[in-house]
């Protein structure tokens, strides 16, 4: 999300978000993941790719993990994120739970909760 309304993939095409779900948006540039849930990346795709605004929007959420643009390390970024997040104070716009890694086996019992539910990795900094 460029902060002025607009998605982008990862590859630079734009995706076309209906207005209601880019007006809570805050004016901040970040960096997630459109989401309808686990299992369901399919029925996200399907939906993102379209030209036109569905009502498929319905099911997306925006799960947000860094705002790149903003100064200073990781935990002050998050921190901002989760403000803009809250401030924003709408349903479709996630702030992604983090946790602090407390060493190889916690990683791999953490890597092992998310495979467990479907899930595909974990973001490690």
């Amino acid at each position: 999300f460029d902060g002025n309304g607009n998605f982008y993939s990862r590859n630079g095409n734009r995706i076309y978000a209906p207005e209601w779900f880019t007006k809570a948006m805050p004016k901040l540039a970040l960096d997630g993941e459109l989401w309808c849930g686990r299992g369901r990346f399919q029925e996200a795709v399907s939906v993102c790719r379209k030209h036109s605004a569905g009502d498929g929007w319905k099911k997306v959420r925006y799960m947000v993990f860094d705002a790149p643009n903003l100064k200073g390390g990781f935990e002050k970024r998050l921190k901002l994120l989760r403000m803009a997040v809250r401030e924003a104070n709408t349903s479709h716009l996630v702030a992604v739970p983090t946790k602090k890694c407390k060493g190889l086996n916690h990683l791999k019992e953490c890597m092992k909760i998310v495979l467990d539910k479907g899930g595909e990795g974990l973001m490690l900094r």
